[in-house]
């Protein structure tokens, strides 16, 4: 799962790193487990989000095992599926947050940056 161009999965790959702290909460090494899932900002969000969708929000310990769940969860396929793209689009955002907090400096508060 660390395909993606985080801190952790670039070192892994030579690339020098500032800092392999989480850009957000900058108490958590920045893998994609955290980024997605863990970091307090990410948390605030998926709260948002299963509240909005009117789920018991759970704290999942990876990607994967959050994805089984909703798969779970759906009831039936339309259902699932729509929960899965809504849980997509939030991945999309979370990452587009990051890369604007890391690139361009902007800070969001959550809710408002996904």
């Amino acid at each position: 799962m660390n395909c993606i161009p985080i801190v952790i999965a670039l070192s892994q790959r030579g690339v020098q790193i500032h800092s392999p702290q989480c850009s957000a909460c900058v108490s958590g090494m920045e893998s994609t487990d955290h980024m997605l899932l863990k970091c307090p900002f990410a948390v605030e969000i998926w709260n948002q989000i299963w509240d909005w969708c009117g789920i018991t929000p759970n704290k999942f310990s990876c990607l994967k095992e959050m994805l089984t769940y909703t798969t779970m969860i759906g009831q039936c396929p339309k259902r699932t599926t729509t929960l899965l793209s809504i849980i997509s689009g939030a991945i999309w955002g979370i990452w587009k947050e990051r890369n604007d907090r890391i690139i361009n400096n902007k800070i969001h508060l959550p809710g408002i940056g996904v």
